[in-house]
């Protein structure tokens, strides 16, 4: 089989003939899995199935679809028309853009060609037209990532050329609640949804002009400043409260009763959204320099991971648990070489749980290098305890027992 699309390519894709493209046939996802998962994988549009209320097919098969024509899971995207930036495109989770061990799982599945026809399939939605761009590849991007950010991500790290998807039509203020109401459901996700993606998709929602939630949420508070202004209450009928209509939005995801109660103190105890913000691990900090500072070279084994054609050497971290301590000891043996002396720069990132807003931006920055240099000046004063004035308390030091020999005892081995 060669047809991939049928009339949606003449409608929508103009500037790529998807026909033209050839088809690798061995990959994983190539046309003889894709006609698998079309006999074996659940549709998502069975009779009364919870998609029907936020979208539609474009096609009514699974498609072959190739992923240069996808924006990239968990990247940052563009409003063409307003310059607004979403800065991890539409991953619709509050504190996540890409849970690395989950993505290694998949991506071990597709290496050694696993992959689950009788499984759900990734779904992709057409990007409205001021979403769309042009890639390095001189291809037009037109889909977003609804459902499999993370089999995206490792199909795209396993050098696929192509995903098996649903193409479907979803209005972008959709696209958040379905992701967490449905796609990301327990029983749906090996990733599966948090309260907080919860609360943070409802409170969007409820501050969205052009949701129902809005709506129904603002008519709940006209109806209660009435009754707290009427001089008979009664008198006034009977409608949902604000706290009503929020319940029964939590209920739409389809929660058990105590994590109703979860997310709706929440939603309730805070008034703002977690803000949203491109979260970096290890990998996406290493993607960050190849693709802004092509020119950095990359050196192994050293205190440093790059040094600019200039000499300066380029130290990657994340401001998180104690890393702080890994970066004052790569910097102190640095600086114990005296015969280097060139200089040297921190690249960073927060850390992935940080609660970062546009007001304490500036001020969380600061607390990674503040605390590198307390560090440094603390252990500058416990060496002169320890080893000049002779002062410090000094500890003994015992390891557990591992060996065979040493678990007959079962006592801890003295070291000094």
């Amino acid at each position: 089989m060669t047809t991939i699309y049928s009339a949606l390519n003449e409608e929508i894709i103009g500037k790529v003939n998807i026909e033209d493209q050839e088809i690798n046939e061995k990959l994983l996802f190539n046309t003889a899995l894709l006609e698998r998962c079309r006999t074996y994988s659940p549709r998502i549009d069975y009779e009364n199935s919870i998609f029907n209320k936020y979208g539609k097919l474009l096609e009514e098969e699974l498609q072959l679809v190739d992923m240069r024509q996808v924006h990239p899971a968990g990247m940052e995207i563009r409003n063409n028309k307003t310059g607004e930036v979403l800065p991890k495109g539409f991953q619709v989770r509050s504190d996540i853009n890409i849970d690395t061990a989950n993505r290694e799982a998949i991506a071990h599945c597709i290496s050694t060609n696993k992959w689950h026809e009788y499984s759900r399939q990734m779904i992709l939605f057409l990007l409205p037209e001021e979403y769309r761009y042009v890639n390095n590849n001189g291809i037009e991007v037109i889909w977003g990532i609804l459902d499999g950010n993370h089999r995206f991500d490792a199909a795209s790290q396993q050098l696929q050329e192509r995903i098996i998807a649903w193409l479907v039509d979803m209005p972008l203020n959709r696209i958040r609640k379905y992701g967490n109401a449905e796609a990301n459901r327990e029983i749906n996700s090996s990733k599966p949804r948090s309260n907080r993606d919860i609360a943070d998709s409802i409170k969007i929602d409820i501050e969205d002009k052009t949701t129902q939630l809005y709506k129904d949420y603002k008519k709940a508070e006209e109806y209660e400043q009435k009754v707290r202004e009427s001089d008979d209450p009664n008198s006034i009928p009977k409608q949902k409260t604000a706290e009503e209509v929020i319940k029964d939005e939590i209920r739409d995801y389809d929660v058990p009763s105590q994590t109703l109660g979860a997310v709706y103190r929440i939603i309730s105890h805070e008034a703002d959204v977690t803000v949203a913000r491109k979260i970096y691990d290890s990998p996406t900090r290493q993607k960050f320099v190849t693709e802004n500072y092509p020119s950095w070279i990359s050196v192994k084994n050293k205190e440093w991971d790059y040094e600019t054609r200039k000499g300066v050497r380029v130290i990657l971290a994340e401001d998180t648990a104690e890393r702080y301590l890994i970066v004052q000891q790569k910097l102190t043996r640095i600086n114990n070489n005296t015969k280097d002396k060139r200089p040297v720069h921190v690249l960073f990132s927060l850390a992935q749980n940080a609660k970062v807003t546009k007001e304490n931006r500036e001020t969380l920055n600061k607390k990674f290098p503040e605390k590198i240099y307390k560090s440094m000046k603390e252990a500058g004063e416990v060496y002169k305890m320890v080893f000049e004035d002779k002062t410090a308390i000094i500890p003994s030091f015992e390891c557990l027992p591992e060996l065979a020999n040493e678990l007959d005892s079962n006592k801890p081995i003295r070291v000094i």
